[in-house]
């Protein structure tokens, strides 16, 4: 980190056991200095390609005796060709989804014979929701991948596709990162996140899987987008709490269509998002129970409630609903605001401090 800016080298492997300061938080450092610079991370430990924490990096090698595969990533990389770039992160991206699902399976095996076997009713809720979005998105990286395949597509159309690949990625791994909360399997990275950034993330994954009779306004007023304003915790965790809120809102209105809204807003060192719907409204007698570990009702409502409340609740934040027949429901989330000074950033950067 001290010789990169003499250095300016073209690429970097970097190993993740190390003494002292370890390779993930070596490449997050990197990558402030440079967004650009190629990193391929090299372990013997094949777990460490299936964590997301990792993707940040261009790449990752299971280091072994024969490194002809370490040799095509860097020469993949120094050619700088766009389209095998970007195809190759693609593939790596999609054996991480395939191998992900694969650990869940056999996690949830392993739950069958131990004391939490009593709990599976509510496992199996969030998992069939999960499995039967995710079916969808693969569905739609298939289709992407057989659209890039095709030899008359212009370049415009080849970059459509390859954001519609992206979408699809990033969607199903906050859907995975969701059920891994709910099993807990490993802890998020917290940071200082802004709000607003992950608030234009969700409306881009959002928009387009929207049905056409329901329509989506983002209301953030231009001063409050300009404090950046950040909260401590884990920008994937919020997105996930986002999505399911707004995923509920869709399933209200899927069938007579109406109005979702997203809305921002700063409020005496807190921060406030609104999701807003037009819809028929929650019934009394489920709101009194919502955020409570299983909800049933037609209306989509269940154990995702209960899991966002527990995410917003470890950041300190609160959640809310306020609901009336036939006029609409309101969800708040209230997170305390981080002044984004240096000392913060340091702090929250570097969990050991």
């Amino acid at each position: 980190l001290e010789k990169y800016p003499s250095l300016k080298p073209d690429i970097i492997t970097l190993d993740i056991k190390m003494p002292g300061m370890d390779g993930i938080e070596t490449l997050r450092r990197l990558r402030e200095l440079d967004k650009e610079l190629p990193i391929i991370l090299c372990s013997a430990y094949g777990e460490y390609q299936y964590d997301m924490s990792t993707w940040i990096a261009d790449a990752y090698v299971v280091k072994c005796a024969d490194l002809t595969e370490l040799k095509y990533v860097i020469e993949l990389f120094l050619g700088k060709d766009p389209l095998k770039i970007e195809t190759f992160k693609l593939k790596q991206r999609l054996s991480f989804l395939i191998t992900e699902n694969k650990a869940l399976k056999k996690e949830l095996e392993e739950l069958k014979n131990t004391k939490a076997h009593r709990k599976i009713g509510q496992y199996k809720s969030i998992l069939s929701a999960a499995a039967h979005t995710l079916k969808n998105e693969f569905l739609h990286i298939g289709k992407s991948v057989k659209n890039l395949k095709e030899p008359s597509v212009t370049s415009l159309e080849i970059q459509e596709e390859c954001d519609m690949i992206e979408r699809s990625i990033i969607y199903s791994q906050l859907l995975l990162r969701r059920i891994q909360d709910h099993i807990n399997i490993g802890k998020p990275f917290l940071e200082l996140v802004d709000i607003v950034k992950v608030l234009r993330s969700t409306e881009s994954l959002v928009r387009p899987r929207l049905p056409s009779s329901i329509q989506l306004k983002m209301r953030i007023d231009p001063g409050t987008e300009q404090q950046h304003l950040s909260v401590l915790g884990n920008a994937e965790q919020l997105m996930e709490v986002l999505l399911e809120l707004i995923q509920n809102a869709t399933n209200v209105l899927r069938e007579k269509g109406g109005l979702i809204e997203i809305k921002l807003e700063a409020m005496g060192g807190k921060v406030a998002i609104f999701i807003i719907d037009n819809g028929p409204g929650i019934p009394k007698e489920i709101r009194k129970s919502l955020f409570r570990k299983q909800v049933h009702s037609k209306r989509g409502l269940g154990l995702g409630l209960f899991l966002c409340k527990k995410v917003i609740s470890t950041l300190g934040g609160k959640l809310n609903v306020r609901s009336s027949t036939q006029k609409g429901t309101v969800f708040k989330i209230l997170l305390p605001i981080i002044s984004d000074t240096k000392e913060n950033r340091d702090g929250y950067e570097n969990p050991s401090n």
